[in-house]
């Protein structure tokens, strides 16, 4: 039996991986295959899933749980999320201190720290928005997204072999994903200047990608289209 710790998956082939697909009638698309087919280029890029000893784990297993966040990543994108609210409780001294900075009153503070916790919940949910409208519109020019965190800290892998890391903004990507770039190929591009007010990078990105049509306009159109879709995407 081959194990996910067999000297980096060496004795590993893409035919093993076929007849895996097969033996769990498991459906491998071209877009699985070109993920997995990166994965086994580079093995920095497979994600370890949760998985306890993962070097004692039965390969059929691990492409059973890989196959599975990619299919639960797909299905439970943004567009398809209903809305939860946090079960965090703010921090009330915070809004004791907003209160007497701003010399409001209670109901005023109240309604302050709700717009604040609306407002981070949108400021997250755009990112994720952003990575489903690249996957919409770079899919017909053979970029592929790794749906599920199924690449290593890739957001894409094209079909010629292009990784690429998506970041919402300049200042939103943290050390383990930059050190994970180091000595590698994968190319990082963010969608906003953080130190520019509505100033945009939408040009590299069509330039790494070929795809053209990329800009802010259609991504705001693109957003419009799933909340009049997805009416619960935000809990109220």
């Amino acid at each position: 039996m081959i194990r996910f710790s067999d000297t980096s998956l060496d004795r590993v082939t893409f035919d093993d991986v076929r007849n895996i697909y097969a033996q769990l009638h498991l459906h491998l698309t071209p877009e699985k295959e070109v993920l997995l087919r990166a994965i086994f280029d580079d093995n920095s890029l497979f994600p370890k899933l949760r998985l306890r000893n993962i070097s004692t784990v039965p390969f059929v297993q691990y492409i059973a749980r890989w196959d599975s966040r990619y299919e639960n990543g797909y299905a439970n994108r943004p567009s398809q999320k209903v809305g939860t609210s946090s079960a965090t409780h703010p921090d009330q001294v915070v809004k004791y201190i907003y209160q007497h900075f701003r010399g409001v009153i209670a109901a005023e503070a109240d309604k302050a720290e709700s717009d604040h916790s609306i407002f981070m919940t949108i400021e997250n949910l755009v990112g994720e928005l952003l990575e489903e409208y690249l996957a919409f519109k770079l899919h017909p020019h053979g970029f592929y997204c790794a749906w599920g965190e199924t690449l290593n800290k890739v957001d894409f892998c094209s079909i010629g072999g292009v990784l690429l890391q998506v970041k919402n903004s300049d200042n939103s990507e943290n050390s383990s994903s930059s050190s994970v770039r180091a000595g590698t190929t994968i190319v990082k591009w963010f969608r906003r200047f953080s130190m520019r007010y509505n100033t945009y990078n939408w040009e590299e990105i069509r330039g790494i990608t070929g795809c053209n049509d990329l800009n802010e306009d259609d991504f705001r159109a693109f957003i419009l289209g799933i909340l009049q879709t997805n009416t619960r995407i935000i809990a109220p």
